[in-house]
């Protein structure tokens, strides 16, 4: 639908320095939300491993949107967890991980899509 991005702050951190990213995000109108598209154009060539955690409302799990993400990042997803939220309420998640995914929390950073600034 809308491939919008949304200028977001300069991170304060170095995102070479994280072994594996995880990008969290919502789905807004069928798709990636804004902050988190911007994010990824601009540090696509420092993200070494990735996953992603989208939340949404639909019964569709969004591969797609998966699938986008791994175009624009130049880089395959170790992981994606996609989680249907109905009024406050799982009704499904799914989780589909790489067998040579190894996770190591401790080196971990987390880009949420309030990582975003909105002019005034």
């Amino acid at each position: 639908m809308h491939k919008w991005r949304m200028n977001i702050e300069k991170l304060n951190i170095n995102i070479n320095e994280y072994k594996n990213v995880i990008i969290v995000s919502p789905i807004l109108v069928f798709d990636i939300c804004s902050p988190i598209r911007d994010f990824s154009y601009k540090y696509a060539k420092d993200i070494k491993k990735v996953e992603y955690i989208i939340t949404h409302y639909m019964k569709s799990k969004f591969i797609n949107v998966a699938n986008k993400l791994d175009k624009i990042l130049n880089n395959k997803r170790k992981s994606y967890t996609s989680i249907c939220i109905r009024l406050g309420k799982i009704k499904e998640k799914t989780v589909k991980v790489n067998k040579t995914s190894k996770n190591s929390i401790s080196n971990w950073v987390f880009i949420s899509y309030r990582n975003y600034h909105q002019p005034h």
